[in-house]
């Protein structure tokens, strides 16, 4: 079923899907907070995906994150018995603080998800999510917690200079913007391979 949005050309839209079947090698899950549908934080990212999409020359391999979002945990695998909605409903669960997210400055990262990013800031209730979300994972397949970021594009490496474009401009001021709510809690299934995401789950926090 198709989840209603629209997003600029070239974005996927979301669906709710109860994820792909695969071996546990070929994929992990993601844990993502994503802002208001209508917020301030998704129009900047849609102008910047326009952008982005007449400069994929300057990347390898690029890709965009389906919607703007905050990856609280990654490289996780979940245990036989957990459904998708047991892992959300337990995540949001331990979120005892108000929701506030405070962003940084745009930056690099190391690895293909986190190529082009937006710092940000840990605050109370980001630390309960992450900490609940890691509590559930398997442990013999979970990878380190990360920091939490907000990824603007995927890829191998960044091949030009974009940093004075205006679209960029645009979001590295975004430590100005008030987080919006409600916020939505996602469970993201990624391929190894593709890099392929598939949104499996999604819950609104209070």
């Amino acid at each position: 079923m198709q989840s209603g949005r629209e997003f600029p050309s070239g974005m996927e839209d979301r669906t709710d899907s109860p994820g792909a079947v695969a071996s546990p090698d070929e994929y992990v899950y993601c844990i993502w907070v994503v802002p208001a549908y209508s917020s301030d934080i998704e129009l900047r990212y849609r102008r910047f995906t326009d952008w982005a999409l007449s400069h994929e020359e300057d990347f390898e391999k690029m890709r965009l994150p389906t919607a703007p979002h905050v990856t609280l945990a990654r490289g996780i695998h979940l245990k036989a018995d957990q459904s998708f909605t047991s892992v959300l409903r337990h995540i949001a669960s331990k979120k005892a603080s108000p929701m506030d997210i405070k962003f940084g400055n745009v930056a690099l990262g190391n690895t293909y998800f986190d190529r082009v990013y937006i710092q940000i800031a840990r605050t109370p209730a980001l630390d309960e999510l992450q900490q609940a979300a890691y509590e559930l994972v398997n442990e013999d397949h979970s990878t380190e917690s990360v920091e939490p970021y907000m990824p603007l594009v995927y890829a191998n490496s960044v091949k030009g200079y974009w940093g004075t474009s205006d679209p960029f401009s645009t979001l590295s001021c975004i430590s100005d913007v008030k987080w919006e709510n409600p916020s939505f809690l996602e469970l993201v299934q990624v391929n190894l391979k593709t890099h392929q995401g598939t949104i499996c789950d999604r819950l609104q926090l209070s």
